[in-house]
Order: structure tokens, then sequence, then C-alpha cells
């Protein structure tokens, strides 16, 4: 199946969403564009909205068991690097929903660029990354075991997978994105 991450509904046809919303009970994430030239509006669209699709499309699994977002290391790379990096979420120098409502907007993003790149990011998809995850765990809730609920940092599977489907998006030069949901028996 071919979709596209950047677009509302991840490109998908009424007819497959609707079919993958009703049987998907697994989801695996790793899409990203590491180009780290592209124009912050430009790599966003992939890093932060394009996850946010994936989100959306998660939110209408009526059968979802684990949603599981693979990111990376460089949402903390403006930390020291003269020693340990904490696996937490620094506060950013940027409100991120401001950005977000930006971004949906179509407004230009230059001027959260140069706060960030002052506060040692150096360059459009480390940022991108950071704001993602900011914007979503900001928005994540807690259960009485301390789990995630809204977003998953990461998260096992109940059952064995006794069939699986890939849902594989297009590749466009250093973007990659891939999207598996699996079908438990």
């Amino acid at each position: 199946m071919d979709g596209n991450i950047d677009q509302p509904r991840m490109g998908l046809t009424p007819e497959l969403w609707t079919e993958l919303t009703q049987s998907v009970n697994v989801i695996l994430n790793c899409a990203a564009c590491t180009l780290f030239g592209w124009s912050l509006e430009r790599i966003s669209k992939s890093n932060v909205s394009g996850p946010m699709n994936v989100l959306e499309f998660a939110s209408s699994c009526t059968k979802l068991d684990a949603f599981v977002h693979v990111s990376t290391a460089y949402v903390n790379c403006n930390q020291p690097h003269n020693g340990l990096v904490d696996e937490k979420l620094y506060e950013l120098p940027i409100d991120v929903n401001e950005f977000y409502e930006a971004l949906k907007r179509g407004d230009d993003l230059k001027r959260f660029e140069t706060v960030m790149n002052a506060n040692r990011w150096p360059n459009s998809y480390t940022i991108s990354k950071a704001v993602y995850v900011q914007h979503n765990v900001s928005r994540a809730e807690f259960d009485s075991n301390c789990s995630f609920r809204g977003f998953a940092i990461s998260i096992a599977a109940r059952r064995n997978f006794s069939r699986s489907i890939a849902v594989t998006f297009r590749s466009v030069g250093a973007c990659f994105a891939c999207v598996c949901v699996a079908r438990f028996c």
C-alpha cells in the first residue's frame, strides 16, 4: 500500500483508511527525513506533521494495542558533549504548541529556527525531531502504572504476531518512511 505521511490521513483512500482503522492493532512508526540541509518548514512537514498524521491514524484505530514511535538521539543534541545526557526531555527555548500551530498555518518558521540555533540545535533536522517529541510528550497523559497514554516512547506487544502488513510510504533522497501495521489473530 502506498501513502504519504505528509498528507492528511497519510494520503490513504477513504476505503483503505476505514479498513485499516478497523483492523490494525499494532503500529510501528519509524518514518523520518534526515536531510539536514532542508528548510525547517519542509523538514517539519515530514518530521512534525507526518508523525502527527500517524498519531491521528493511531487514535482512529478501534483495536489498537500498541503504538511505537522510533525517534532519535538528536532530540537532545544541544546538551553539552562533555558528559552524560540524561534520557529525558530538556525544556526547549520555544513554545512547541506555537511552533506546531505556525507550521499548520504555513507561517515562516525562521524566528523559531533562529532561537533554536542560538541554543545549540545545529540544523533543521534536529530542531524538527526535538519539537515533535516535546509537542507530543507535553500532550501525553500517564496512567497509574506510569505508562504513557497518547504517546509511546516504547512498548512491547502483548500477543504473538500471526499476520502483518507493511504500509510503505514514499522515499525521496535521504528521506525514508515506513509505518508498519500489524493484525493479531
